[in-house]
């Protein structure tokens, strides 16, 4: 973008082009929210409705932001992971004690890079790494508390 040598809207003529809007971030590209617990973690699982498609733009740098709420009734440890097919991209590790009952965590994960411009599939995982048990990926309703995936374009990626 041009230096300015004004305060918007006090200069007598400014123009504002493409290639001005392209230095700029372009907002929020994906969102999906979980409406639905997902119980039986085990393993590797992907996380049901933390799945999100988009469209990357040419030379844009992009950020991800997972948040879960995690649970399990066994001492335990899980990472909550950002994946694109198998390729892992971003992770938050969650270590879970219980004490006569069940242990729960909000998690969040996030990535930054520079994927290929065109389509991408981005998804959550957990994956149960130590204490067995089951683990538990709950949902509430309010939106202070909702399971989600966020996609942000954050700007041109120079």
């Amino acid at each position: 973008m041009a230096a300015r040598t004004c305060w918007a809207g006090t200069a007598a003529a400014e123009v504002f082009d493409i290639a001005d809007a392209n230095s700029l971030p372009g907002g929020w590209i994906g969102y999906a929210v979980a409406t639905s617990a997902q119980g039986g973690i085990t393993g590797v699982s992907d996380l049901t409705g933390l799945s999100q498609a988009v469209t990357v733009g040419a030379s844009r740098r992009i950020k991800i932001t997972v948040r879960v709420i995690l649970s399990t009734t066994v001492v335990g440890t899980a990472w909550l992971k950002i994946r694109e097919g198998s390729t892992t991209l971003g992770t938050s590790r969650v270590a879970l004690e219980t004490t006569g009952g069940a242990g729960q965590m909000s998690v969040i994960a996030m990535w930054v890079g520079t994927p290929s411009s065109g389509a991408h599939t981005y998804k959550a995982t957990v994956d149960v790494i130590s204490g067995g048990g089951t683990w538990t990926s709950a949902v509430d309703v309010s939106p202070e508390n909702d399971a989600f995936i966020l996609i942000e374009d954050i700007g041109p990626s120079s």
